[in-house]
């Protein structure tokens, strides 16, 4: 049942994802034309307010969705905290490769 719980998790992070990512990158765009560096401002829209937007709007569009993560046993504030661990996974990732590849 576990694994159930987990993919649910993954399932729900990758469904924010999208959103997410444009939002993110959509802000970092803005702040490179105010000078600010652009994979910083990527990463840290990424786990902040990329997250929440897209949280948001999931919640709006599919918020029906949340019935099947509720029979698993999973709560809403589980899946948040999982997404939120998938960014800030991703954002360290981005930042990783490009303080090492320069």
């Amino acid at each position: 049942m576990l694994t159930a719980k987990i993919k649910a998790c993954l399932y729900y992070a990758k469904d924010l994802l999208p959103v997410n990512l444009t939002l993110s990158l959509l802000i970092a765009l803005v702040g490179l034309v105010y000078g600010l560096p652009f994979w910083k401002t990527f990463s840290f829209s990424l786990v902040t307010g990329g997250a929440f937007v897209s949280s948001y709007i999931y919640k709006r569009r599919r918020g029906h969705q949340f019935y099947f993560f509720y029979n698993l046993g999973i709560s809403l504030g589980v899946l948040q905290i999982s997404a939120l661990l998938m960014d800030i996974l991703l954002a360290a990732g981005v930042l990783l490769v490009k303080n090492n590849f320069r």
